[in-house]
């Protein structure tokens, strides 16, 4: 059984453009801090706003949660306890709680899991890092913010990109949760010009969505 030993942090990567979906998100996350982009008015950039995320990490947490603006939560009640209680049985690694149809090897790896009632799913090496809600122990949050540091050049646009980078780089591995714990509607336009389109999307559908959706 896993061990009490998660103190989790969770903040939520916003835009003050996308300020309507807080609305609903804050609920269902109870204590949390809003960490909006710092140069909103900048060229749109998520990678500057998850790093100001991971940056915010409190002195008393273990474990810090980054939930972007427009997830949904299917099952709110206990949200925050139960994401704790499943980053416990895997307190050393960096946990993605959503997974897309994309990447596509990961996504066919995470539906083979759950077709064998399986909970885990380790993502295949070399793919981009879900970041929609992914939770980091402190130590990895400090080594990728000091790779970050290190390789100014490689900080560009994409915040699961660059994550995805530093994993390789690093020979990090990151699991995801089967099914995921949370969902990504593709109703809201990305910040990064994508358009929306729900359903349509397999970049921005979970693999294997959270129960009742």
């Amino acid at each position: 059984m896993p061990q009490p030993s998660v103190s989790l942090a969770v903040v939520v990567q916003h835009h003050p453009k996308r300020a309507r979906l807080l609305d609903t998100l804050l609920p269902a996350l109870g204590e949390c801090d809003v960490i909006s982009d710092p140069e909103p008015d900048g060229p749109p950039s998520p990678i500057r706003t998850y790093l100001a995320c991971l940056r915010a990490m409190p002195p008393w947490a273990t474990h810090l949660l980054i939930v972007q603006d427009d997830v949904f939560i299917q099952s709110p009640h206990g949200f925050v306890q139960k994401v704790a209680l499943k980053v416990a049985e895997r307190p050393d690694s960096l946990v993605a709680l959503f997974l897309a149809g994309a990447p596509a090897r990961s996504a066919r790896l995470a539906q083979q899991a759950h077709r064998r009632g399986q909970s885990w799913v380790l993502m295949a090496p070399n793919d981009w890092t879900p970041t929609v809600a992914t939770v980091w122990p402190r130590v990895l949050a400090r080594r990728f913010l000091a790779w970050c540091d290190d390789h100014p050049r490689l900080i560009k646009m994409g915040d699961d990109s660059v994550t995805g980078a530093w994993t390789t780089v690093e020979n990090v591995p990151v699991w995801a949760t089967v099914p995921s714990l949370v969902e990504h509607p593709d109703v809201e336009p990305s910040l990064i010009r994508r358009k929306a389109g729900a359903g349509k999307n397999r970049f921005r559908i979970a693999a294997v969505p959270p129960p009742g959706l």
